[in-house]
């Protein structure tokens, strides 16, 4: 099976090169609808076209879900910068992330689906 950009830009296989910007991936690392350990297989030029694509493809499960958006660097190094977990998950995974927040919404994402669902 061959690897997606992001995937291969995700595992390090593929260089993106000096460029002024940074890419995007988002890390599906658990999810109530089995997508267990898929990377959607797009990079996003900004974090936040990445969760605008969250926000229009993806129904977060509070229970099972757990998100994470990658920043992969121009030397190839990656960190977390956003991250969404169901109460499956822990935050001991990533300390340093609050539960993230979609552009223009005052509470989190599990928050917010907790609410809707009334759970």
């Amino acid at each position: 099976m061959q690897l997606s950009k992001a995937e291969r830009l995700f595992h390090g296989e593929i260089f993106i090169g000096f460029q002024p910007s940074f890419q995007f991936v988002i890390d599906v690392r658990a999810a109530c609808n089995g997508a267990l350990g898929d990377i959607i297989n797009e990079v996003f030029q900004s974090k936040f076209a990445a969760l605008d694509y969250l926000e229009q493809n993806w129904e977060f499960c509070p229970e099972d879900d757990d998100i994470v958006i990658w920043e992969i660097i121009p030397s190839g190094h990656k960190k977390a910068i956003w991250r969404a977990w169901g109460w499956h998950h822990s935050e001991e995974d990533f300390p340093f992330i609050e539960q993230g927040k979609l552009p223009g919404h005052e509470k989190s994402l599990y928050i917010e689906t907790r609410e809707k669902e009334d759970c």
